[in-house]
């Protein structure tokens, strides 16, 4: 059987302390706001922390989404539900079922292959650079800023597992928190 992971990455946020200080501040809010409960775990799948859903938990969804009156529903939507995943540290996020296209320069919005990606993902992962070379306009960006629909490398991920579909609005408000734009990769492992 298949989980549904939704990521809310922080792509502009490069350095580990950086990264700390502000899933800190997005950790204490979701709490705050009962979306999440504050008492971290270990994951089921990996060595990250994992919060699990809180009460209040359905203000992240558009509620009209989940059909006539949702809140009468909410254990039957906790149920299926896993925790939300802190990526914390240099870690790829991806979509194992996604198409893999090209990822874009965050200089010039040229198409560089996919591979070109993968590639410097292995060295950033293992510390060996942080920036990868733009065939096209020359430039080298911080590997985090690269855009793909199906990966991506970051310093910091909120991951979702098996939650309905959040919200725009909600995806803003941790941006809003964090202070830089924060953005969805989606997918299904």
């Amino acid at each position: 059987m298949s989980t549904w992971n939704q990521a809310i990455l922080a792509r502009a946020v490069l350095s580990p302390d950086q990264a700390k200080q502000l899933a800190d501040k997005v950790i204490a809010w979701l709490a705050d706001e009962r979306i999440i409960l504050d008492a971290p775990s270990g994951c089921d799948f990996d060595d990250g922390l994992c919060y699990p859903p809180g009460p209040d938990f359905l203000k992240v969804h558009n509620l009209e989404d989940l059909g006539p009156e949702p809140t009468r529903f909410a254990n039957s939507l906790r149920t299926g539900m896993r925790d939300m995943r802190l990526v914390l540290g240099r870690a790829p996020v991806f979509n194992p079922q996604g198409m893999f296209l090209p990822a874009h320069c965050p200089s010039c919005p040229q198409p560089v292959p996919v591979d070109d990606l993968l590639r410097a993902g292995g060295s950033w992962l293992s510390g060996e650079c942080d920036v990868m070379r733009c065939p096209h306009c020359e430039v080298d960006c911080e590997l985090p800023l690269w855009e793909h629909d199906d990966i991506a490398f970051v310093t910091l991920a909120f991951e979702f597992w098996d939650w309905a579909v959040l919200s725009e609005r909600f995806v803003a408000s941790v941006g809003d928190k964090l202070g830089v734009r924060a953005t969805l990769l989606t997918g299904k492992h």
